[in-house]
């Protein structure tokens, strides 16, 4: 059991109407890579055909977090291939979110990182250096900001400011009640890097300053083996 955008959704209708939880315009972007799920904090860059940025970005150590790509929606060359997407998971970096193209897929499809991209393109990108790093951008009608929360699985993909620090508390303790194996343990934290459900367990969970502080950078411990 993974916690999956349609959690995410039936857990906060309300922020869905308030437009404080964004739902990128679904069908749009391509899965390539070996995750289909993941999740983590954002860093965004604001590039057009120029990968640069993309890649010295990629060159940080990623924590899990999730790197948005503003390539203004073209379609003419690719911002990632699969140098850049290996170097993403060397790294850590739980995925990418990317408005533009991606080449060398096969590549790219053995990289355990997920990334979302608008198609393949085999065409390579310029290298001038030319571009944005930690900017507000808008695509595919939400507008994601560096720091916001990022959600990704074959349903769609999720961006909030403000639901992450309280949405794992709303969801464990709601599945805590009803499910049986989950009342074994005082805390269920639930990995949505992985397709398997994983327990860690934590006490006292509410007051713990480590809890407070994994669930506020999503540092917790994954992927979980």
């Amino acid at each position: 059991m993974s916690l999956l955008t349609c959690d995410v959704c039936d857990a906060h209708e309300e922020q869905l109407t308030s437009g404080d939880l964004q739902v990128l315009t679904p069908g749009t972007l391509q899965a390539f890579g070996q995750k289909r799920i993941f999740s983590g904090r954002v860093v965004t860059v604001k590039v057009f055909e120029d990968n640069v940025l993309v890649r010295s970005t990629l060159e940080e150590p990623g924590n899990g977090r999730i790197l948005v790509v503003e390539g203004g929606g073209s379609l003419r060359t690719a911002l990632v291939g699969g140098n850049v997407a290996k170097l993403a998971e060397t790294n850590g970096w739980a995925g990418l979110v990317i408005f533009g193209c991606v080449r060398d897929v096969d590549e790219i499809n053995e990289c355990a990182v997920g990334v979302r991209a608008l198609a393949p393109c085999p065409v390579k990108s310029k290298k001038n250096g030319v571009g944005e790093k930690n900017v507000v951008v808008t695509f595919l009608g939400a507008t994601i900001r560096p720091g916001d929360f990022c959600w990704v699985d074959n349903d769609g993909i999720l961006v909030s400011t403000s639901v992450a620090p309280t949405l794992f508390i709303t969801l464990l303790a709601s599945r805590h009640r009803k499910n049986k194996a989950m009342r074994n343990y005082p805390l269920c934290v639930l990995c949505t890097h992985l397709k398997q459900f994983r327990l860690l367990c934590l006490q006292p969970w509410l007051k713990s300053p480590r809890v407070d502080s994994m669930l506020q950078t999503r540092a917790y411990p994954v992927p979980f083996s």
